[in-house]
């Protein structure tokens, strides 16, 4: 219930609770995949721990990171709304519990609730936004400028904020899964960390990457 409410702030208490009635728990391994690209989709999945990364396949059979995914974010609503397969595969990236909702179910409360379909259409607008972000960005920007802005959209929604200044990026990523978002090699990503280390703009802790001043990584996001 608790999860649910945090990723529908602003649904009624009965719609909740009968979205509730109809959700089960579902828990996941490290690298255990959830849903895979192409395959059917019935169910949609509300994270309540853990993070999960989110890939495509392109035709060349390579694989791209769209983005890693944490608590009270959701996934898989895009099948449910279309009917169409998966557009994306989705793999726990640590331990983590999901609430699932089968689509049947879903799509009752739907037609039932307009707050729960405005609020599923923002999330579908807000992932499109971000997309066509992420396209521009490959395109105009700099190594260093996407990772920096890379960062702090992961701080941004899962940092440990001391301050407005500091804040501690909660999942651990590796280089090259840095660069699998940014489009970069893990030899680019782990010079600009060095670097952003040695001029005390970024910091390590117990293996936790830690922005120690936020308004100037976002200047070099920007630039």
């Amino acid at each position: 219930m608790e999860t649910l409410r945090a990723a529908f702030p602003e649904l009624e208490a009965p719609h909740l609770k009968a979205l509730a009635r109809v959700a089960t728990v579902r828990r996941c391994r490290p690298r255990e995949v959830v849903i895979r690209q192409n395959e059917p989709g019935d169910s949609l999945f509300v994270i309540a721990a853990g993070f999960f990364n989110v890939n495509v396949s392109g035709p060349d059979g390579g694989t791209r990171a769209l983005g890693v995914m944490g608590p009270y974010e959701m996934f898989g609503e895009l099948s449910l709304v279309d009917g169409a397969p998966r557009s994306a595969t989705v793999v726990a990236h640590t331990r983590g519990e999901l609430v699932c909702i089968q689509r049947d179910a879903f799509v009752e409360r739907l037609s039932k609730s307009p707050v729960l379909a405005l609020a599923v259409m923002q999330i579908l607008a807000r992932r499109i936004r971000r997309l066509t972000e992420r396209c521009d960005d490959l395109v105009g920007l700099r190594v260093g400028s996407r990772l920096a802005k890379q960062l702090l959209l992961l701080a941004e929604a899962h940092g440990l904020w001391s301050g407005t200044d500091r804040v501690r990026i909660s999942i651990r990523l590796s280089q090259q899964e840095l660069g699998d978002l940014v489009g970069a090699s893990r030899e680019s990503v782990n010079y600009h960390l060095r670097l952003w280390e040695t001029e005390k703009l970024l910091a390590r802790d117990g293996g936790y990457l830690v922005i120690i001043n936020a308004p100037l990584m976002r200047s070099l996001a920007m630039t």
